[in-house]
């Protein structure tokens, strides 16, 4: 697809690309930007893992590749703790 066909798409991008540009260059420690970003990243990821877990047992996807039973399990086990170590992680950093 041409960048002309997708006027609105392309716009919010480049908006978004010079926004986020024009911040870094205010910013004067960009190590503290950096553990900042990080930190909302880990806060964020139970949301994110909570949806895909979601999505991967429900019926966005046929019946054949749903996540069930010892599978959905460990699923739910392993993506508690990648979750709980990133919220204690942010949370001694931010704290």
């Amino acid at each position: 697809m041409h960048p002309f066909e997708a006027r609105w798409f392309y716009g919010v991008y480049a908006a978004a690309v010079i926004g986020s540009a024009a911040f870094v260059a205010r910013v004067p420690d960009l190590l503290s930007l950096n553990i900042a970003a990080q930190a909302l990243n880990a806060l964020l990821l139970p949301l994110v893992a909570g949806w895909r877990m979601a999505l991967a047992s429900g019926n966005a996807l046929p019946a054949a590749e749903r996540v069930r039973g010892a599978n959905r399990v460990a699923l739910i086990i392993g993506v508690s703790i990648a979750c709980g170590i990133g919220i204690v992680g942010a949370l001694g950093v931010l704290l």
